[in-house]
């Protein structure tokens, strides 16, 4: 029997469905020839409200020939961590800096491939990780290893593990099924907008750094890397402070996975004289409403339905001066978070647990940002333009509490005295007119996006609180690297969102496979 699939059964919500009388009856195939049917993927279609409905996309087996002009032949993908054979000859070592997403991913390929890859983290473990930000939140002395942003597993990790995305790689299935072995529930393969959850993320990243570890990684928690070596343009080692000893690891290959937000890692890229360049990048703000008030303007009075889960948005506008205004990162019954990597700034991010069931929704509302916003000259000037507003948001209080503001109040320029919804932000905020915690541009952008954005999502601008800043969405640089991903020193490649490749965790993911694909076909061979 061959397998096919099909895309776009409508089944209603909360009704029974017989999924291979709809194949059948759509594509008017025997029914009981049908077999093995495997569901792909499911959204929900809530544009008639309150007739909502699942849409599905599903994979059978069918008996006799089908033909093509009905429905196209499916080929099941294979992971390709966990197929094929392992490179019996290699020579070299390669190092990976940065255990997030992309770090991870290369690793792991490299790993099952039979290379014995070390990958550094400058952080610790998940578990002590979290107990590092659960003190942070009781005390308010930072851990700049130990945070939102750095430690196993990368900022992901305390983001909500999203896995939407736009990039169509055969390496998909490879990053959600291998989220799956390790731990994810099985709705990630079908979901249309999967999700992992914090909750999920912090024992699943253990599971894969014991297994490499088990399997032939030299995984090198708390050592941070300080420097490259080059000789004669190539790469010949790293430079890593280790339990507090410095020391030199002898290597052929380096990758730079190192996240968005390393800023002492660009400085000493320049300072080696790699090539790097400015790149756009958002800021702005995060925005929360109650999820019920969510729910509602998505889903109508079908809301409780127990068969649909806590409802998202996605919106975009272009204003007639040229900038876009678009949310970003929607958590749904979920919370803002501190993601702080630096003592004296605030930064805002968002996450849910796997549930999304906490009391409020929130997403960014950003604001792109172009090199012409920032001081030309100077490759880094876009991080010096984040910081600026990040330490501006931390003199509010200059104790991680974050300014903020009723989204009414923010649209009538007044303070406010009382919120329209509770803030979910752990160390507490401020009162404050949002409009001296954000660029000029980047506060009049949003002024003009919220009321259109609730034509999209009803009472979107009647209530709600906003809480700033929301600046690392994504990086201000992007180091130049060739169509193998290797930079301008022999043996140094770069990858994810911090070498401005990749936006999301599936992205980063997927260019760390890239990443130990090329490095695993050069064979080491210099």
């Amino acid at each position: 029997m061959k397998t096919y699939r099909i895309n776009g059964i409508r089944i209603p919500l909360g009704g029974e469905a017989d999924i291979k009388s709809l194949i059948a009856e759509t594509l008017g195939l025997d029914k009981n020839c049908i077999h093995n049917v495997e569901l792909l993927k499911r959204s929900v279609d809530a544009r008639k409200k309150p007739l909502i409905s699942f849409i599905l996309n599903l994979a059978f087996e069918y008996e006799n020939t089908i033909l093509d002009d009905k429905v196209a032949e499916y080929i099941r993908p294979k992971n390709l961590l966990f197929f094929g054979s392992k490179s019996e000859h290699f020579s070299g070592k390669a190092v990976i800096i940065g255990s997030g997403p992309c770090g991870m991913f290369c690793a792991m390929y490299l790993t099952a491939s039979g290379f014995r890859p070390i990958l550094i983290e400058k952080g610790s473990d998940t578990l002590i990780r979290r107990d590092a930000i659960e003190r942070f939140h009781r005390t308010r002395v930072l851990d700049s290893d130990n945070n939102v942003q750095f430690g196993l597993g990368g900022a992901g990790t305390f983001s909500d593990g999203k896995l939407t995305t736009g990039v169509n790689s055969p390496a998909l299935f490879t990053v959600f099924d291998t989220f799956k072995r390790f731990g994810a529930p099985p709705e990630i393969m079908y979901e249309a907008n999967a999700h992992i959850g914090t909750d999920y993320l912090v024992n699943i990243v253990r599971n894969m750094a014991e297994w490499l570890s088990n399997n032939g990684c030299d995984l090198r928690l708390n050592t941070t890397m300080t420097d490259i070596v080059v000789e004669n343009g190539a790469i010949r080692g790293v430079e890593v402070v280790e339990n507090g000893i410095s020391k030199l690891i002898e290597c052929d290959k380096v990758v730079m996975a190192c996240g968005h937000s390393s800023r002492d890692v660009y400085k000493m890229l320049l300072r080696n004289g790699i090539a790097m360049e400015r790149k756009p990048f958002s800021m702005g703000v995060r925005i929360e409403h109650t999820r019920e008030s969510i729910d509602l303007a998505q889903y109508g009075f079908t809301q409780t339905h127990r068969d649909l889960s806590a409802a998202d948005y996605k919106m975009a506008v272009h204003l007639p001066n040229g900038r876009s205004v678009y949310t970003f990162c929607m958590c749904p019954g979920g919370e803002v978070v501190c993601a702080s990597s630096a003592e004296g700034e605030v930064v805002t991010n968002g996450m849910s647990r796997f549930a999304r069931n906490a009391a409020n929704s929130n997403s960014a509302v950003l604001v792109n940002v172009t090199p012409d916003d920032f001081p030309e000259g100077d490759v880094l000037s876009g991080i010096e333009l984040q910081g600026y507003w990040e330490r501006k948001a931390y003199s509010v209080s200059n104790d991680y509490s974050a300014p903020c503001q009723n989204v009414r109040d923010f649209l009538g320029s007044r303070r406010s005295s009382e919120w329209d919804v509770k803030p979910s932000y752990p160390l507490g905020v401020v009162s404050a007119d949002l409009r001296d915690y954000l660029p000029d541009f980047v506060s009049e952008g949003i002024r003009q996006a919220l009321p259109q954005f609730a034509r999209k999502v009803k009472g979107f601008d009647s209530c709600g609180i906003m809480t700033a800043i929301e600046s690392r969405s994504s990086s201000p640089v992007r180091i130049i690297r060739d169509s193998q991903a290797e930079c301008s020193v022999k043996g140094l490649y770069a990858g994810g969102e911090g070498a401005g490749y990749a936006g999301g965790i599936v992205s980063a993911a997927i260019d760390g496979l890239n990443i130990g694909m090329k490095i695993a076909e050069s064979n080491f061979i210099l």
